[in-house]
């Protein structure tokens, strides 16, 4: 199955990376840092060289947002003859890894009027802002999870000024403490008192009584 050619800024395609897939009918493609799986191309450049090699056309592509080599190989190299320096193109093409990185091996190469060179521009700069948004998103999303991160540590660290506020709680709970069993003792020692002195004056009434009550008897005989 013939994969759909993508129009896609070049700045997508630096460092992607090659997936080879096994099935019989689903192309290889390429796997871009956004997570876009691209096979085939249709981009638009200005051409920024060209070289004609023994059995192949090479020519490079600007489209402002970064390079890429096309390669026309066999019959397509005739696409090429007409093709000079400075002329915007229109390419569509499958993509190859090769000793130099990415590049298109070109299906199709037509050069753009004045008209369509302006279009493709607008359309490619269009494109690279929206590029730029998702990435300055992107990078926001994972600068957010990061301070989030670092507020939740935060906020179960204890600071100096928090061990301090601690250790004066503990050493307060601990002072009022002794201070409970230093009462506790004082009132213990202050009950035992009175509870001996009760029993004293407890016997001395009962002597009184004892000897009122013989006193009495005798008075009576």
């Amino acid at each position: 199955m013939r994969a759909v050619a993508m129009r896609i800024p070049l700045k997508e395609l630096e460092d992607a990376e090659f997936v080879q897939v096994a099935e019989q009918y689903e192309p290889s493609y390429f796997l871009t840092k956004n997570g876009l799986k691209v096979s085939r191309v249709s981009v638009f450049g200005i051409v920024v060289r060209k070289y004609e090699g023994d059995n192949f056309t090479s020519i490079k592509l600007d489209d402002f947002t970064a390079c890429i080599d096309a390669l026309l190989f066999e019959d397509k190299r005739t696409l090429a003859e007409k093709i000079e320096l400075g002329d915007a193109v229109k390419v569509i093409g499958r993509l190859r890894s090769g000793n130099n990185g990415i590049f298109i091996s070109v299906e199709a190469l037509r050069k753009l009027s004045f008209e369509e060179e302006m279009f493709k521009r607008l359309e490619i700069l269009k494109c690279y802002r929206n590029y730029l948004k998702q990435a300055e998103k992107a990078e926001e999303a994972r600068s957010f999870s990061s301070k989030e991160f670092e507020h939740e540590i935060e906020a179960v660290e204890l600071k100096p000024k928090d061990v301090e506020f601690v250790s004066a709680i503990e050493l307060n709970e601990t002072e009022g403490a002794e201070q409970n069993d230093e009462l506790r003792g004082d009132a213990g020692k202050s009950l035992s008192r009175d509870a001996g002195k009760e029993q004293e004056e407890g016997k001395v009434r009962d002597a009184k009584s004892a000897k009122h009550s013989t006193g009495k008897q005798n008075d009576s005989g």
